[in-house]
């Protein structure tokens, strides 16, 4: 009984969502279930080698990651509902530096997606060095272009946004620039952690 419960529960909040985003039914539970198997069997991996702060940035990271996708593809409005449509939805840029152009051109909304962009992705670039043992800049930035492609796909697939190459550049640059800042800040400990040493020794 309480199971038919949680899954009446369930299927009302995918409906209600289904109702006024732009995803189906179907497709905000084939996402939740998968993100849930990937959570749990992630945890698992971690929880083998009983290192809670990277279980903790993991946890950090998982929730960051979930929360863009539902931010840039699950809340994306439905247009049709809304009696809504905006230019250029489901369409690919493949113009380089597009957003500078329109910056140019004085249409500084521009100036604020790019600085979102750039920021999206800063704490991915600083979170991945600690979780992986091997995260060397290159797998860093890799993996936060790959992050980008994969929004840039969805958004493409759904018609819930439009596929620009800036926007990867972006969320690129903005990964890379948190891999800097994560070094920098390990520097900073390792050396307060050297002076420590000195202190009491």
């Amino acid at each position: 009984m309480n199971t038919d419960l949680i899954i009446m529960f369930f299927n009302k909040i995918v409906e209600i969502i289904s109702k006024y985003f732009i995803l189906s039914q179907q497709s905000i539970r084939n996402i939740v279930v998968i993100e849930v198997v990937l959570f749990l069997f992630s945890i698992a991996r971690l929880l083998q080698t009983r290192q809670i702060k990277k279980w903790i940035c993991f946890f950090g990271l998982y929730s960051y990651l979930f929360l863009i996708l539902v931010s840039t593809v699950m809340t994306r409005i439905n247009w049709e509902v809304w009696n809504i449509q905006p230019d250029n939805v489901g369409s690919v840029c493949w113009l380089p530096f597009y957003s500078y152009l329109k910056i140019m051109q004085g249409n500084h909304l521009y100036i604020q997606e790019v600085i979102m962009n750039c920021v999206m992705l800063i704490p991915v670039g600083f979170i991945l060095p600690i979780i992986c043992k091997k995260g060397s800049i290159g797998r860093c930035v890799a993996t936060c272009f790959a992050i980008s492609v994969s929004i840039e796909g969805l958004q493409l697939l759904y018609s819930c946004g439009t596929c620009e190459i800036d926007d990867l550049l972006h969320n690129t640059v903005g990964g890379f620039f948190g891999y800097i800042c994560n070094r920098g800040f390990m520097k900073v400990c390792n050396l307060l952690n050297n002076r420590k040493k000195i202190v009491y020794e």
